[in-house]
C-alpha cells in the first residue's frame, strides 16, 4: 500500500512531491501500528478502520488533516473544522513542515480519537473513543523524547515483534463493553441455554487466542454487564461476526458497544499464568 501512495505522488510537481514524501514518512514512521490506502482519491492512514490522519491536494496547497485533531490543542492545527472534530494544515514548500510538531501531532493522533468509523451507523453523531493508555507509555514517551535510539536496556525485539508492539511496547486492540440487550424474555431455560453459550464462545475464542480479557461488572445504571478486549482482530466486521456467535448475543439478552483500546502488547502474555491459578471452573 505505500508503493500506492508512493504512485499517488507521482502525477504531483516536484515541490508538492517533497511535501507528501516527507509527510509519508512522518506518518509511517510514528504510526507503525495503522494500515494505510487511497480512500476518497486520497492517502489516508487508520488505525483499527478509524480514519487518523491524510494529506490532500487542494487549492491553497498540501492539506495535511488529522481527523480528531480539534480536540489535540496544537496551534499548527489551525484549520478546524466546521461540522466535525477535524484539523489541519496548509504546506506550499517541504521546508515550511514543521517535524517536532507534526510528530507530537501524530503521537497525539493515536490517543485522541473520534469514532468516524461508526458515524453512518449513528446517523451522523460522533462519538469519543475510550483508549486506556497503561502508565509505562508515558514514562517511556517523555523519555523517547530525550532520543531515538533503543532506551529500554531490557528491550527484546524478538518478543516485541511477536506481540506487534510499537517503539513504546503497545498495541491496539477492540474493547467491548457489553450491557443488557432488548430481550426481556423471562423463559428460564431459554435464559440458561443462551448464557451457557455465551460461555462456550468466550471459552472457543480465549482458545483462538482472539479474546484475552472477559469479566463482568458489577450492577450499574447504564446497564453494563460485561467487557471483552480482543487480539489479532483484522476489522470491526470480524469483530462483529465472532460476537453473533454468542448466543446471549445474538438472542440479544446482551447488546455491545465497540471502542478502540490502545495498551500493552504484552497484556496477552498473562494467560498461561491465568491456567495456573484458576481452583474452580466459572
Amino acid at each position: 500500500m505505500e508503493k500506492l501512495i508512493s504512485n499517488y505522488h507521482l502525477s504531483f510537481s516536484t515541490e508538492e512531491q517533497d511535501i507528501c514524501n516527507t509527510l509519508q514518512d512522518l506518518i509511517s514512521k510514528e504510526l507503525k501500528e495503522a494500515s494505510s490506502k487511497i480512500w476518497h482519491a486520497h492517502p489516508v492512514w487508520f488505525i483499527n478502520d478509524n480514519p487518523i490522519v491524510g494529506y490532500s491536494k487542494q487549492k491553497n496547497g498540501i492539506r495535511l488533516m488529522f481527523w480528531s485533531g480539534a480536540d489535540f490543542e496544537e496551534d499548527i492545527l489551525s484549520i478546524k473544522g466546521a461540522k466535525f472534530k477535524d484539523a489541519s494544515v496548509f504546506f506550499n514548500q517541504a521546508n515550511e513542515i514543521n517535524k517536532t510538531a507534526i510528530k507530537r501531532c501524530l503521537k497525539k493522533s493515536r490517543d485522541i480519537q473520534w469514532d468516524y468509523k461508526n458515524i453512518v451507523k449513528r446517523k451522523g453523531k460522533l462519538e469519543k473513543i475510550i483508549i486506556v493508555i497503561l502508565l509505562m507509555f508515558f514514562s517511556l514517551s517523555s523519555k523517547a523524547q530525550q532520543s531515538d535510539g533503543i532506551i529500554n536496556p531490557n528491550y527484546d525485539k524478538a518478543l516485541a515483534e511477536k506481540l506487534g508492539a510499537n517503539d513504546y511496547g503497545m498495541k491496539s486492540y477492540y474493547f467491548v463493553m457489553l450491557k443488557t440487550g432488548e430481550n426481556n424474555t423471562n423463559d428460564k431455560e431459554f435464559i440458561s441455554t443462551c448464557f451457557k453459550g455465551h460461555m462456550e464462545n468466550i471459552s472457543k475464542l480465549v482458545k483462538e487466542n482472539k479474546l484475552i480479557v472477559a469479566g463482568p461488572i458489577s450492577k450499574n445504571e447504564k446497564n453494563y454487564r460485561g467487557i471483552f478486549i480482543f487480539n489479532n482482530i483484522k476489522d470491526q466486521e470480524e469483530l462483529v461476526a465472532l460476537l453473533m456467535q454468542d448466543l446471549a448475543i445474538k438472542n440479544k439478552l446482551l447488546d455491545y458497544e465497540i471502542y478502540t483500546w490502545f495498551g500493552s502488547a504484552a497484556l496477552p502474555e498473562y494467560l498461561p499464568f491465568s491456567e495456573k491459578i484458576r481452583k474452580k471452573n466459572p
